[in-house]
């Protein structure tokens, strides 16, 4: 089983795997130790399944490489050069900023906040339990459209990494459960008539979050929601968004179940900063 492997979710591992491992700074080699229970589902390499435990395990090859835990390792080697100050891993970090509550319901059905505000472990922070914002989502996206180089100028990714993850390793035989027709190193990669993009998508307790890169047209669409027909209204954004800014339009295979209403699209296009400035609680970017 190889790191390549891991990112591309083509190592064995064919299942998530929850397991709370306390709040030290320990929680994450317990994770891997209780996770050496977990059995493959295929051989390594030979097939694509999502699964938290792979990025779980190359969080902790993280901490071993570099002597810090992952929460260090990701502030002092990614968010601290590009200049992010407001994306955390713990929830009480997030009292320093205003912060949205995850919302559950139904479609149709006026959402309910969820029961808290925070359920996932700490052991859970590599495979998802980040916190930021749009604005940060969509700046991180920049350092890949300007080559692996930070606003500033500071080297971040080599372009030789770069190329590397925007590389398909794995086509998707299906395409909606995991919003793509392929993984590449990490991140999800899409070829719409001949437009070739990438990003991802995520969701917790009520909240969601997509990042979709277009290279070749030098944009990048980021959108944070807390619930309430969220997949639905971004598709819809994201369909429109594309077709303004690139002429590219969004197949059949990647359309939403359903279509949010106009008020609801036009509501969140309103959102939406312009030239980089963030506004409006930094919901969605470009």
């Amino acid at each position: 089983m190889t790191t390549r492997q891991l990112l591309s979710h083509t190592s064995g591992l064919t299942c998530d795997f929850t397991y709370d491992s306390g709040r030290g700074d320990d929680c994450l080699a317990k994770y891997v130790e209780a996770a050496k229970g977990v059995a493959l589902g295929c051989p390594p390499g030979e097939a694509l399944s999502y699964s938290s435990i792979g990025y779980n395990v190359l969080g902790r090859i993280i901490e071993v490489l570099t002597g810090k835990v992952w929460d260090e390792a990701l502030k002092d080697l990614l968010l601290t050069p590009l200049g992010l100050d407001r994306p955390m891993t713990l929830p009480e970090e997030a009292l320093r900023f205003r912060a949205a509550m995850g919302h559950l319901g139904e479609p149709g059905q006026d959402p309910e906040p969820a029961p808290s505000w925070d359920l996932m472990p700490r052991s859970a922070d590599p495979y998802g339990r980040a916190i930021a914002t749009a604005g940060d989502l969509a700046r991180l996206a920049r350092v890949r459209l300007a080559g692996g180089v930070a606003q500033d100028g500071t080297p971040i990714l080599s372009e030789e990494s770069v190329a590397l993850m925007q590389r398909r390793v794995v086509d998707s035989p299906d395409k909606w459960s995991v919003s793509a027709d392929g993984w590449g190193l990490g991140w999800t990669l899409y070829d719409w008539n001949g437009i070739q993009g990438y990003g991802h998508d995520g969701a917790s307790i009520g909240q969601y979050g997509y990042l979709r890169v277009v290279p070749s047209a030098g944009i990048a669409i980021a959108l944070l929601t807390n619930g309430g027909g969220a997949r639905e209204l971004y598709a819809e954004l994201y369909r429109e968004l594309l077709a303004e800014l690139a002429g590219v339009t969004m197949p059949d295979a990647f359309a939403p179940t359903g279509r949010a209403s106009r008020g609801r699209l036009r509501a969140a296009r309103r959102h939406v900063p312009t030239r980089g400035r963030d506004h409006h609680r930094d919901r969605a970017g470009w």
